[in-house]
């Protein structure tokens, strides 16, 4: 059996919304950069994951994954109960790791399902 890709393992443990899965994936000097973000370090990430990932019951799943010699890069839907009423989240996701295999770097860019039409006004 093949074991799950880097973004297999991130989504598997983001979906788990425990604490530990978290930490088993990421390493200590883990940076996270998005749109929105930026955050350094182990802590401060699950701390991110725990008070808005977690808290807005964010699912994903994994729709498709590249790899190449600079990393992974996923792309990722996200829903969630709070946001029934939108059109699903794509995120793309670029990932590094270390030579065990932990997240030391990942890059989240993210833009609403374009096939679904939104009436803003």
């Amino acid at each position: 059996m093949t074991p799950p890709t880097v973004a297999q393992r991130y989504v598997d443990a983001v979906n788990s919304g425990r604490v530990g899965d978290l930490e088993s994936i990421f390493a200590p000097d883990v940076v996270f950069r998005s749109s929105a973000v930026f955050i350094d370090g182990l802590d401060d990430v699950i701390d991110y994951f725990i008070e808005v990932v977690f808290l807005g019951q964010s699912a994903l799943h994994l729709v498709e994954e590249f790899a190449s010699p600079r990393g992974h890069v996923a792309r990722i839907d996200v829903r969630s109960p709070l946001a029934a009423d939108l059109p699903p989240l794509e995120i793309f996701v670029h990932f590094e790791t270390d030579d065990n295999g932990l997240i030391t770097r990942f890059d989240s860019f993210h833009r609403f399902d374009p096939s679904v039409e939104v009436d803003l006004f």
